[in-house]
């Protein structure tokens, strides 16, 4: 198979299935997908274990799937330059609590517009962390990254917010093309919140 499973503007919710040795990608949402992909293991697919798009730049189709509660692991059985989840072209995915481990090139990878919620995930042995590309805006919040061969975190165009995230500060690149790339990292102890 290319894929898995496949998402083009779909509600479903994709739960508790062994997702492996696809000849492309474990699952691609979508077209305006706003799917709930959750307490999966996606394995040993060829480039990609999760792929969402929103389309093209010039015919955007936004997709904004919730992606939580993965194990996702040896993206990239096939080449050297394969996500674990990769996001693009105006999408708002939530990213939570997934373990991803081993990419061959990036635990997570943002561009094209998107804007995502990257939210206590584990990223575990990849090239880089987490690579942006004129991401739109980008918010990474208790999240640690581990054991990356060359980057932790890799930041190329857009805002980029780390809060409570945990990473190796001197694995840190701006590989900027772009004019406007804005990393700020952020650390509370406690944080009140009066309603």
């Amino acid at each position: 198979n290319q894929a898995g499973i496949i998402l083009f503007g779909s509600d479903a919710i994709i739960s508790n299935n062994t997702i492996e040795w696809n000849d492309f990608l474990g699952v691609y949402a979508g077209y305006w997908s706003n799917s709930t992909i959750e307490n999966n293991w996606i394995d040993s697919n060829w480039v990609y274990g999760i792929w969402v798009s929103g389309g093209s730049n010039s015919d955007p189709k936004p997709s904004n799937p919730t992606i939580r509660n993965n194990t996702i692991s040896d993206s990239g059985r096939g080449t050297t330059t394969a996500n674990g989840i990769h996001v693009v072209v105006y999408s708002s995915p939530i990213i939570k609590n997934n373990t991803i481990l081993r990419s061959t090139e990036d635990g997570i990878y943002a561009g094209q517009e998107c804007r995502a919620l990257i939210e206590n995930n584990t990223i575990d042995g990849a090239k880089y962390g987490i690579a942006t590309s004129s991401v739109g805006y980008l918010e990474v919040i208790n999240t640690t990254i581990s054991n990356t061969t060359q980057w932790d975190i890799s930041v190329s165009g857009g805002q980029v917010n780390f809060i409570n995230t945990t990473f190796n500060k001197s694995k840190v690149v701006f590989q900027d093309s772009f004019s406007y790339t804005n990393l700020t990292v952020n650390w509370f102890l406690h944080t009140f919140i009066k309603d």
